[in-house]
């Protein structure tokens, strides 16, 4: 429960359809990330939502645009 209240909590709409879109959401979301612990982390690592969340999407990088295409050179 403390990793979904960390990682997916934003209702901070008075809509209360785009609140529970949002947590449909954030549901699906943290599903799809447990789904992705279970399969590809080893236990032993005890790796949180965060931690992961930032060593997969914090890369540093840059992107070049050269003859028509786009290249990513990641550092």
């Amino acid at each position: 429960m403390k990793e979904l209240k960390t990682g997916f909590d934003k209702t901070d709409s008075p809509d209360i359809i785009r609140n529970t879109a949002r947590v449909l959401i954030s549901g699906a979301a943290y599903n799809l990330i447990q789904l992705f612990k279970l399969l590809l982390v080893p236990e032993n690592w005890g790796i949180s939502m965060a931690s992961l969340r930032f060593s997969l999407f914090h890369i540093a990088g840059k992107v070049a645009r050269r003859a028509h295409q786009i290249e990513i050179h990641l550092v």
